[in-house]
């Protein structure tokens, strides 16, 4: 608060979050997360899962029992799921922090361990926030002689467990199939939700979102879209990322801006 103060003048919590992820950039393998979203059509599943959760998170005097620990989002990439994080976080009003393991890594004997033990207790202190823990898969799927790794896990897997913190752990993966199961088990994580590719009804949604963001919200423009997106379905499902892309290179080719 007093750093706050000196900086910008004043307390207002924009300057506070400000400061804090400051704060968080001198602790490796810990990172604060801008959770501005540009555009997210968001999965019917994760918006029922945060209706029924948010005020079982948001409220501490709630019982202590019925908050909700976390849950892991599934899918191929290109889907949103890092999105979903940030939305989950903006759901909520707290900070996002993503864990990075591999910036927290050391060339010393416990050394890995005792960062991440550290990174753990600060997440800890920043209750209630969002803790992301991107593309899990990648983290653990790897095989290395050390023990490093599954060192971590073991860990983490304790810490998921016992943690009695409001901090809601998000964890994204590509190929849920690859990841040790005690990972994402009830009592660690709460739920497991797929965020698929959108089909063809969603995509003309989230087209008619895009061209709305710049005005361009038009009936024949509309129009132009819908075609494009009903051709590009012809043949397989589309990301949400192709669909946002294909529709601002179509405002591009066509200059409606």
């Amino acid at each position: 608060v007093r750093l706050t103060q000196v900086t910008f003048g004043d307390v207002a919590p924009p300057h506070l979050m400000k400061m804090r992820a400051r704060l968080m950039g001198q602790i490796p393998g810990l990172i604060q997360v801008d959770t501005d979203i540009d555009l997210y059509h968001v999965n019917k599943e994760l918006k029922d899962w945060i209706n029924v959760n948010r005020p079982y998170f948001v409220d501490p005097e709630k019982d202590v029992r019925l908050v909700p620990r976390g849950v892991l989002l599934a899918g191929p990439p290109g889907t949103g799921k890092t999105m979903g994080a940030k939305h989950i976080a903006r759901s909520m009003g707290v900070p996002l922090y993503r864990l990075d393991l591999s910036s927290s890594l050391g060339k010393y004997v416990g050394e890995s361990e005792a960062n991440l033990s550290r990174v753990l207790s600060v997440v800890d202190q920043e209750e209630p926030c969002v803790l992301l823990i991107d593309e899990v898969e990648k983290v653990f799927q790897a095989k290395e002689d050390s023990g490093v790794t599954s060192r971590l896990l073991s860990q983490l897997l304790w810490w998921l467990q016992e943690h009695r913190s409001r901090v809601l752990v998000v964890m994204t993966t590509n190929d849920v199939d690859v990841l040790p199961p005690e990972l994402y088990r009830a009592g660690r994580i709460d739920a497991t939700i797929v965020i698929d590719r959108p089909d063809k009804n969603d995509a003309m949604i989230l087209g008619f979102a895009v061209l709305d963001q710049f005005g361009l919200a038009t009936k024949a423009k509309v129009k132009v879209i819908d075609d494009l997106i009903a051709t590009a379905y012809e043949d397989q499902y589309r990301s949400h990322a192709y669909i946002v892309g294909l529709v601002r290179d179509t405002i591009k080719q066509k200059q409606w801006v």
